[in-house]
């Protein structure tokens, strides 16, 4: 896919929201904008999984490989990469206040932000993140398309992965920002075994992924199972489009192929999307921006976009 050269305006932005509609305290969440020049006047919000912010969809390090950012720029589309709440640059509440409603509702209130401004806006998940965004989607129904991607609706992994995490006041990353108790993260080199296929990932990437990885709390993960419901996916009417790796342990212990069973049998999940279309990179893990294969993710989402333009 041929990308048109594109002058780039980057710059954090910080959205005042509340942690749910009956409370009056305002919150800090973080967002780094990155605007296209010329821009389609569509934005894209990235909203990255468990132990991930900003820096996974804009990975400094070969970035016409690994950023989605600058490949959606050079599309024509603004972006803004989200530190959700509780995570990198945003404010850190109790983690018992942190579920996966809360930052549904928390996602949606920065889109009203941006609705203020651009006349479309599509959210772009990974994992975790893709969860919160169709919980997003399916209660308040106010995005233009949802690309859900690092999820299946097959067995969840989290007991299998667990025993890769601590709490993240005990990590050397976090020792000059201790979070608070309830926030975890992956222990030092438990991200290989949980996120990548080891035959497509640089080590250069591994060694970036550790010194950027952010945390989740204990109530998100307690709360996944009511995102994760087929009655959640089943209210999402707008458009979506699923990319899942090949190689996705998180997703399947076997490797899943765009026309096997796995992929198929997903449409079923998004009976009232107004379209559904899934697709499978190849040979690669969980964090799909993150292998070397991440020209094909980004190509997916793009093609996708410019198609429902």
């Amino acid at each position: 896919m041929e990308l048109a050269e594109t002058a780039l305006k980057e710059a954090f932005r910080n959205f005042a929201v509340r942690l749910d509609p009956e409370t009056d305290r305002e919150y800090c969440v973080r967002g780094r904008l990155s605007e296209a020049t010329p821009s389609r006047s569509d934005v894209v919000l990235l909203v990255a999984g468990a132990t991930y912010g900003h820096q996974y969809w804009d990975a400094p390090y070969r970035p016409d490989i690994y950023s989605l950012v600058r490949w959606l720029n050079r599309a024509g589309y603004d972006a803004v990469a989200l530190d959700r709440i509780g995570i990198g640059g945003s404010d850190r509440p109790p983690a018992a206040a942190v579920t996966l409603p809360v930052n549904a509702y928390v996602v949606h209130q920065v889109v009203q932000h941006l609705r203020r401004r651009w006349s479309r806006v599509f959210v772009v998940g990974h994992s975790m993140g893709s969860l919160i965004s169709l919980l997003e989607a399916a209660t308040y129904d106010d995005v233009d398309g949802v690309v859900a991607t690092g999820l299946l609706h097959t067995e969840d992994a989290r007991a299998e992965f667990i025993r890769y995490f601590h709490p993240a006041v005990h990590d050397r990353r976090f020792t000059h920002d201790p979070p608070p108790e309830g926030y975890i993260t992956s222990s030092p080199g438990g991200r290989l075994a949980c996120f990548y296929w080891r035959e497509t990932v640089e080590d250069a990437i591994l060694r970036f992924d550790e010194a950027t990885k952010e945390t989740v709390t204990m109530s998100e993960l307690e709360t996944i199972d009511l995102a994760r419901s087929p009655s959640v996916s089943g209210a999402v009417s707008t458009r979506v489009l699923t990319v899942i790796g090949e190689r996705d342990i998180t997703a399947a212990p076997e490797p899943i192929t765009a026309g096997g069973l796995l992929a198929t049998s997903e449409r079923r999940y998004y009976n009232s999307a107004r379209t559904y279309d899934i697709a499978v990179v190849p040979a690669t893990g969980h964090n799909l921006c993150l292998h070397i294969t991440a020209p094909m993710h980004h190509a997916f989402i793009i093609d996708w976009l410019r198609n429902i333009s």
